[in-house]
């Protein structure tokens, strides 16, 4: 059958209009999801908060180690449901992000106060090569790269092996790099590894979605920037993030 160019027009028209609506869909329900299953947690959360500060005002009575765990497992889940959420919006090209100029030492360095009780053991070292330039980023969006890199890098690095941020510029822009001493990311994974879903074979019961560095790929490339690993095993893992300069 010959198909017209008005046909053919109108063909890719509707196939494009079914797209938008399947992925407005998967938001929508994506949304509702985590707008159901957020409610409670939070409410959860802040019942644990304030039965924690009086346990830490009565230890002999409350079991704070129990309580902290509670918490603790409550907050992962919230991070769950809020990347499930991020995953969707990149897919259908509804991520929304906020710009401002940001000093990404001075972004680092404020991560590291906050996030180092949750890396156990590993020390966090820091590395500056010349001056980098302020970058246009979400201060949020650019926190949340640094976190799941982190994380990971504590997740997959042997007890107490310290966990490097390198600083550079370059490229018309600055590089962001966290490498660890673990034990490296096999060849087979690598080219999968910003999948959507995707668990490496190093990872099979590690707990998540598998979407935190699907989800860090589709912020840094809304940003305009790139990322990409180095890996030797078993040499351990280097993730670099290059976003452009203000």
């Amino acid at each position: 059958m010959i198909v017209s160019p008005s046909q053919q027009l109108q063909h890719d028209g509707d196939q494009l209009r079914l797209r938008t609506e399947h992925a407005k869909q998967r938001e929508d329900l994506a949304t509702m999801i985590a707008h159901d299953l957020r409610n409670p947690l939070n409410a959860i959360l802040m019942r644990l908060q304030v039965v924690l500060e009086a346990a830490n005002a009565d230890v002999a009575t409350m079991p704070i180690g129990v309580l902290t765990e509670m918490q603790r497992n409550g907050k992962r889940m919230a991070r769950m449901i809020n990347e499930l959420l991020d995953s969707v919006r990149i897919e259908s090209g509804q991520l929304k992000i906020e710009r401002r100029l940001v000093d990404p030492v001075h972004a680092v360095l404020s991560l590291f106060v906050e996030i180092a009780p949750t890396l156990g053991a590993h020390p966090l070292e820091t590395r500056l090569r010349g001056i980098p330039p302020q970058i246009f980023v979400d201060p949020d969006r650019f926190q949340q790269i640094l976190v799941n890199l982190l994380e990971n890098a504590a997740k997959f690095s042997p007890e107490s092996e310290p966990i490097e941020v390198l600083i550079e510029p370059g490229n018309g822009g600055v590089t962001v790099s966290v490498r660890d001493r673990g034990v490296g990311i096999a060849p087979e994974d690598q080219p999968r590894l910003f999948d959507r879903f995707y668990r490496s074979t190093q990872a099979p019961t590690q707990p998540g979605f598998g979407l935190g560095l699907y989800i860090c790929k589709g912020f840094v490339e809304a940003h305009g920037g790139r990322i990409w690993v180095e890996s030797r095993p078993p040499e351990g893992s280097i993730f670099h993030v290059w976003l452009p300069a203000a």
